[in-house]
């Protein structure tokens, strides 16, 4: 995924991550274990509230283990963003080189992945989910005229 990067084998390994819960405020809460996010057919998802008001980084250097070939990072790319304490909602930053996007999203009602929809810019989505073991965010912007502006997909690293 980084053009000039080195990838390394280390990730994020699962004591790290703790499971992700998410409010469904749509619909009612929902609670997503980790055999959720790799299984959405998984019948009562139960987990505590680890994520709430905690912030995770992703970036060019420690990408998903499984690329996806609709999402093609530039160079020096990162994310970084925070959950709202009830997980409702979330805010952070893309950046691209010298170039950097704030954003803000609220969870949507995806049963199959944790997803959020950006709620400014021109939209977006960023989700979240398990590939291989190891927990994984895309953050997808879109542009005016142009279907995605900019994306980025890696593994989940916990912020202080």
């Amino acid at each position: 995924m980084p053009p000039d990067a080195a990838v390394p084998d280390a990730a994020v390994p699962d004591a790290a991550v703790p499971d992700i819960v998410a409010s469904d405020v749509f619909t009612h809460e929902v609670k997503i274990s980790d055999a959720a996010i790799a299984d959405a057919t998984a019948p009562d998802v139960v987990a505590a509230d680890p994520f709430g008001g905690r912030s995770f980084r992703i970036d060019d250097t420690n990408p998903a283990p499984t690329p996806d070939s609709t999402c093609t990072a530039r160079a020096v790319s990162s994310a970084v963003f925070t959950f709202s304490s009830d997980l409702g909602s979330l805010t952070g930053t893309a950046s691209s080189g010298s170039t950097a996007w704030k954003f803000s999203a609220t969870a949507g009602p995806e049963a199959n992945k944790l997803t959020y929809h950006v709620s400014n810019l021109t939209g977006g989505l960023i989700f979240f989910e398990r590939d291989q073991g190891v927990h994984v965010a895309q953050v997808v912007l879109y542009g005016s005229g142009v279907p995605v502006m900019w994306c980025l997909r890696g593994a989940l690293t916990p912020q202080p």
